[in-house]
């Protein structure tokens, strides 16, 4: 007894170490760029093979027209052999607190992992499930700073799993990290936004507005401080002005408004 006990908790261990490369290996992808949409399909193939699972896929938690929470499933991934049901329409659009998932629900959006062996769960639930060939299930909540954002969600097809806490501490990581790079990615898009916002204001003053780096090139030029010297602001970028006029007309090109980076 104690035989099986040691090698089934070294076989948790191993399994959960395989998730932990796996979601470092996304966390260093995530980290090269902040299109982490690109990324999902690479993300979830090596969860799902390091996970041993039969399916990953993530939901989102949306409102519909009559302000009720869904959930409709946006990514998926399948082991060989496996259906996939990204196209499956009542995953799209899931009223989940009238159809016997608001516990789970409410789990989740305090930030509580899900889990569970099909056969136990109540009928409503059981015939979702059984509809897929699901014997055992663990959902993991992701939240995009304090928000609940969605889940990801582990499919068994293959065995009535029970889903240990290395394994479920592994996979909450994987959604935290999926939570940190869409973070990251609103972030980085409200800063282009507002920085393209600021540039238009400065492009379109009467005065001339430049913006310098600490040696002295130009980052940003507008059509007014451009025109004093008749040459086009992209092409003055990358250089300092003394290169296109003479140094005693440099402080009339910047006027009063040049912004020293």
């Amino acid at each position: 007894m104690d035989v099986t006990r040691r090698k089934r908790a070294e076989l948790e261990l191993a399994l959960r170490d395989n998730v932990l490369r796996a979601i470092t290996e996304s966390s260093e992808i995530f980290l090269r760029t902040s299109d982490w949409e690109s990324q999902i399909p690479a993300m979830m193939a090596a969860l799902g093979e390091a996970a041993r699972v039969s399916r990953v896929y993530i939901f989102v938690t949306e409102t519909d027209k009559d302000g009720r929470g869904v959930w409709s499933q946006k990514y998926e991934w399948t082991a060989p052999g496996i259906s996939p049901e990204i196209e499956n329409p009542d995953l799209q659009g899931f009223d989940y607190m009238n159809r016997g998932f608001k516990e789970w629900a409410e789990k989740m959006a305090a930030g509580q992992p899900v889990c569970g062996i099909v056969s136990e769960m109540p009928a409503d639930v059981r015939v979702i499930y059984e509809k897929q060939a699901i014997k055992s299930v663990a959902n993991m909540p992701v939240f995009v700073q304090d928000k609940w954002w969605g889940l990801i969600g582990f499919d068994d097809c293959w065995s009535e799993r029970q889903w240990s806490d290395p394994e479920l501490d592994a996979l909450q990581l994987a959604a935290d990290s999926l939570g940190a790079a869409i973070y990251r990615q609103r972030v980085e898009r409200d800063l282009k936004e507002n920085r393209d916002f600021l540039m238009t204001i400065m492009d379109n003053l009467g005065q001339g507005v430049t913006v310098i780096d600490g040696s002295g090139k130009l980052l940003f030029v507008n059509a007014a401080a451009a025109a004093l010297v008749g040459v086009a602001p992209e092409k003055l970028i990358g250089h300092q002005p003394v290169e296109f006029i003479d140094p005693e007309l440099v402080d009339d090109m910047m006027g009063q408004r040049a912004i020293r980076r």
